[in-house]
């Protein structure tokens, strides 16, 4: 991909920053897809955002085109407006 260009983004959504340790597991999990696929973890595979929904779509809206893919983890619930 291009410069400043991320193969596979991924937010962790409903966890508070200052706690976002408690949710190691997914960056395991995001370590062990970058190695599966001949992925470089951190830069090919990006951790983007912690923290709420709406953080994680604002990241992709003043980013465009700049990931190919992103994974949303979810590990709480949240109010959702249409």
């Amino acid at each position: 991909m291009g410069e400043g260009c991320v193969t596979l983004g991924y937010s962790i959504i409903g966890a508070e920053e200052e706690h976002y340790r408690k949710y190691q597991w997914i960056d395991d999990i995001m370590e062990n897809v970058a190695h599966q696929n001949e992925l470089v973890f951190e830069e090919d595979v990006q951790k983007q955002t912690v923290g709420s929904y709406e953080k994680a779509i604002n990241y992709i809206k003043v980013n465009p085109n700049r990931t190919r893919y992103s994974v949303i983890w979810c590990v709480d619930s949240w109010d959702f407006e249409e």
